[in-house]
């Protein structure tokens, strides 16, 4: 378990609570405070032990002790990649798979298509989740896609999702004055 990059706050309640690996590193909470926590009896030792196994072996896993200098990043578009994602993301779809609508029928008559993600996808986000993925599908393009055009497909956007807050419309404002 890794922390997101700056959201590990605690020593003792992160190590007791799963977490692994404090990121980014060096350790802002872990280090020298996650010792004297250990060393105070407040974070078990064989706790520290279990977790530093599960990134040796990690490291064992990818190779790390092989190959330890940082290499630019590679990707393999491969059709075995792309048959384990596709089976990844379509075990995700658990509201459908639990409605027994998955996997689609060609026989779908009408489908009605709701949200602003489902023309657009947003399929990463920032920092560190950044990618740039072989190709991209967005899911009205895809299920347009694999039904054909014997199914009618209506799209509504819905919600409005935003970035960043949008800016007030200051015609709703006021300006309330102090008197003393």
């Amino acid at each position: 378990m890794v922390s997101d990059w700056g959201a590990a706050l605690e020593t003792e309640e992160n190590a007791n609570g799963g977490l692994d690996l404090e990121m980014p590193g060096p350790g802002h909470v872990w280090g020298n405070k996650l010792f004297a926590a250990v060393s105070e009896g407040k974070v078990e030792e064989e706790l520290i032990n279990d977790k530093v196994r599960r990134i040796l072996k990690i490291a064992s896993f990818t190779k790390r002790f092989e190959n330890p200098d940082n290499k630019p990043e590679e990707s393999h578009d491969t059709e075995k990649h792309r048959k384990l994602l596709k089976k990844a993301a379509a075990g995700g779809m658990v509201l459908l798979k639990n409605n027994n609508l998955l996997p689609l029928k060609s026989n779908i008559k009408k489908l009605a298509i709701i949200g602003p993600n489902a023309k657009e996808a947003q399929i990463i986000g920032g920092g560190s989740a950044s990618l740039r993925p072989h190709y991209q599908a967005h899911p009205l393009e895809a299920f347009q896609n694999k039904l054909g055009d014997h199914t009618n497909i209506s799209y509504a956007k819905g919600c409005h999702t935003h970035k960043f807050l949008p800016r007030v419309n200051e015609g709703y404002l006021w300006t309330i004055k102090k008197v003393f």
